[in-house]
């Protein structure tokens, strides 16, 4: 039988839906990703490694990449024992956890299936999920 899962992702949070039972089974991965961004006043402020200056952006937007890469992890490790799986959610992190997913191995052998969606309550997400595997 086939495994099946949705997965709504951001950077904030990701939502797995678990539809191999038979009520819909629900969890949650928060990230850790940092939520700052650079302000006008940080602009000025940095160090300097031999002739170079690095600023507190480069070393913010490095830090949120690697933290991102984690997640990313996380969430492809809680989904590796579904064969089918169904990815939505705003901006650009569904498309990274794909292109994750395939980079690691961890697509091939299973569909995966990627949408936009917005913001959602999670009946909302569960309905939309459950939709995509009625066709």
């Amino acid at each position: 039988m086939s495994k099946k899962a949705g997965i709504w992702i951001d950077r904030k949070k990701a939502l797995v839906v678990d539809l191999s039972t038979t009520e819909p089974k629900l969890s949650e991965l928060r990230s850790e990703i940092d939520p700052r961004h650079e302000s006008s006043s940080d602009r000025n402020k940095g160090s300097f490694m031999g002739g170079q200056h690095i600023g507190q952006e480069k070393k913010l937007k490095e830090r949120q990449e690697q933290q991102l890469k984690q997640y990313l992890q996380e969430v492809a490790a809680a989904t590796s024992g579904f064969n089918e799986l169904f990815i939505c959610g705003p901006a650009d992190t569904k498309d990274r956890l794909q292109r994750h997913l395939e980079d690691v191995g961890n697509a091939s052998g299973r569909t995966v299936a990627v949408a936009a969606a917005d913001s959602m309550t999670d009946n909302q997400i569960v309905a939309l999920v459950k939709k995509h595997f009625a066709k």
